[in-house]
């Protein structure tokens, strides 16, 4: 079976944007945020003891309270596609070529041939209307599912990695990405 797929760098985002509020490292760093602008801001209040900058850094801690999610989603947004801006991902958003082999999953583009192999693979997942494939080496693939023609070929696409690897398909994002 053989599926072309391209995925652009906004499509890529936005996904993991959308389901990142779901993992634990998302969870553990909103938690150590808020703890940094706590302490940042309580520092400042004990630092200048002053009634005036005691009220200041409360009411900017409730307006950081407020919008803590937007502020970090923001952030976390421009540094992942900084990090897509690198060159080491370039061949990511370019016309992919998957194709199932013996040994596993070989991915071909214009710039690189990768080959997964089925142990290589660590979990499997449809999210909305994109099949998600972890790799124990972090590079994940996300294949869109209209990408398959027939529609029916996404059955058998997905089941043949569960074969092959002995893995279930979920249907939630992966807590752990």
């Amino acid at each position: 079976m053989e599926v072309d797929f391209k995925i652009s760098k906004d499509d890529l985002l936005d996904f993991h944007i959308k389901h990142i509020h779901e993992t634990k490292v998302y969870k553990q760093q909103m938690r150590f945020y808020n703890i940094y602008v706590f302490v940042l801001l309580f520092g400042m209040i004990l630092l200048l003891r002053s009634a005036l900058y005691t009220i200041t850094g409360i009411i900017i801690y409730g307006i950081f309270l407020i919008f803590r999610k937007r502020i970090f989603n923001w952030r976390l947004r421009k540094k992942i596609f900084k990090i897509y801006d690198s060159d080491k991902y370039t061949n990511m958003f370019q016309e992919t070529h998957l194709r199932f082999i013996d040994d596993g999953i070989k991915i071909s583009t214009k710039f690189s041939e990768t080959i997964y192999k089925w142990s290589a693979i660590k979990g499997l997942y449809l999210v909305e209307q994109y099949i998600f494939i972890t790799t124990l080496n972090r590079e994940n693939l996300l294949i869109p599912i209209f990408s398959f023609n027939p529609l029916e070929n996404k059955e058998l696409f997905v089941s043949t990695i569960t074969r092959n690897t002995n893995l279930r398909l979920k249907n939630k994002y992966p807590d752990d990405v």
